[in-house]
């Protein structure tokens, strides 16, 4: 109970509008102190934040999309599987299908014959 309330606490600061709003407020904050800010215009700092912010999260990104991945292949593997039996029951009945089709042509033929002999 206690590591999920800690866990709650630790990640509840990486909302996405808290984040924008503190990027929005860094920003007109150096802007409205003009020449005393600690930050002038090009914004390097900020621009330095956001850089190592981005180094480490790219690494957490990539190896979730990597598991993703993983997740997402299975499904196909399986349904080209699926996919390969299926096309062979299929090739199996068009054979049968066309073997049962020559055995009744065999038939008309001699039921025919029989009658133009008869």
């Amino acid at each position: 109970m206690v590591v999920g309330v800690k866990l709650e606490l630790i990640t509840s600061g990486y909302k996405p509008e808290r984040v924008i709003a503190r990027l929005y407020y860094y920003t007109l904050t150096n802007i409205l102190l003009g020449k005393n800010a600690w930050d002038v215009y090009p914004f390097i700092l900020l621009n330095l934040f956001l850089s190592m912010l981005a180094a480490i999260q790219a690494p957490v990104i990539m190896m979730s999309q990597n598991r993703q991945d993983t997740k997402d292949r299975l499904p196909g593997e399986l349904d080209f599987e699926v996919n390969g039996r299926a096309e062979s029951e299929t090739e199996s009945a068009g054979r049968e299908n066309g073997r049962l089709r020559e055995l009744a042509e065999g038939q008309e033929f001699s039921i025919a014959r029989e009658k133009q002999y008869k």
